[in-house]
């Protein structure tokens, strides 16, 4: 893949502190072949992150750049083929842009020449950042900027929620509330468990290949260390624990978007492992408890933040350096709590 520009020009958004990044005469070329030609003012829109990504830094990064760049249009785009594979959250988000019939571009095959691009940033870097910087770019295009406290904080970034950048993500909390407040349910019962199961299964099986292989490339190694950043291995005992307090354990991937909002705006009791299901406290309300429960070294990330702005209550409790005993028992007190104030 062979990228080109006319260069990069970085415009301050409205009287925010961060700024908006325009690509003139962006193109990707792949082969000799023909060249699709993208008019006008493109938004190249992911359609294969995961939900809390695709919410806030992908529609959500959409929706804001709208209120400036009113004629601004998406380009649904997957890395490579099998990429998008009819990822439900956005097939819903696609819909609602009214876009819903559009094709979905594998931009690993073919040419593409795009009139002017514009963003805030790419998220997981689609395109190298060495693309932009040699453009004219003169901060990074990764979405950590718009946050500075990576995973919570350390390595000298400001704690979360303090960077003027961080105000992105209150406007895109805001827009999105919005956008789906009719799917709402006022009236709050139940207790839900979110099951990080499948995708944690996924990171050990990740985990067991990559220590079994011989020779491991660059992206083997990068995709080595994130399966065992993020695996769990509290995760089944934690949530067998709910089950065997009756709470009804959901698999958010099995729904669509609109479906997720509905389960989640109807439930008075929401709890499971950090992760970004806890982006649905954005459909809760001050009769929403949210409660997190840290079991991974290291991964601390702004759901605390977004559940307070959000207006529901947020609990949470770390279990990383717990025994099995104790990280039940201290689950099992707080589950008390729970029950104790339902009746």
């Amino acid at each position: 893949m062979i990228l080109s520009s006319d260069g990069i020009v970085q415009e301050k958004f409205f009287n925010y502190v961060f700024d908006s990044i325009s690509i003139s005469n962006f193109s990707i070329k792949n082969d000799d072949g023909p060249v699709m030609q993208i008019p006008g003012e493109t938004y190249l829109f992911q359609t294969h992150s995961a939900f809390g990504h695709s919410m806030m830094d992908i529609y959500g990064q959409f929706k804001i750049l709208q209120l400036k760049y009113k004629n601004i249009k998406p380009f649904f785009y997957e890395a490579q083929s099998g990429y998008f594979n009819q990822n439900k959250v956005t097939i819903d988000q696609m819909y609602f842009l009214g876009y819903e019939n559009s094709e979905v571009f594998n931009i690993s095959v073919g040419n593409y020449s795009f009139e002017k691009v514009i963003m805030f940033f790419d998220m997981n870097l689609t395109f190298p950042q060495e693309f932009y910087s040699s453009n004219g770019a003169t901060r990074s295009l990764q979405y950590f900027p718009f946050c500075t406290c990576f995973a919570g904080g350390g390595n000298g970034h400001l704690p979360c929620g303090q960077s003027e950048y961080f105000k992105y993500n209150y406007l895109a909390i805001d827009i999105l509330k919005e956008n789906f407040k009719e799917f709402y349910n006022d009236k709050k019962e139940g207790n839900i468990f979110v099951s990080r199961e499948r995708f944690n299964n996924f990171r050990k099986s990740q985990i067991e290949f990559y220590s079994n292989k011989e020779v491991l490339s660059e992206k083997d190694k990068g995709d080595f260390l994130f399966a065992k950043w993020r695996y769990c291995e509290k995760e089944d005992i934690i949530q067998k624990k709910f089950k065997d307090n009756g709470w009804t354990i959901i698999y958010p991937e099995d729904y669509s978007l609109i479906e997720q909002i509905k389960i989640f705006s109807s439930a008075k009791n929401i709890a499971g492992t950090s992760g970004t299901w806890i982006f649905h406290s954005f459909w809760g309300s001050k009769e929403t408890n949210m409660f997190e429960i840290s079991a991974i070294p290291n991964h601390r990330y702004h759901y605390k933040e977004f559940a307070d702005y959000a207006g529901i209550n947020h609990s949470y409790i770390n279990v990383v350096d717990l025994s099995e005993e104790e990280t039940l028992s201290l689950i099992q007190q707080n589950i008390d709590k729970i029950t104790e104030k339902e009746n």
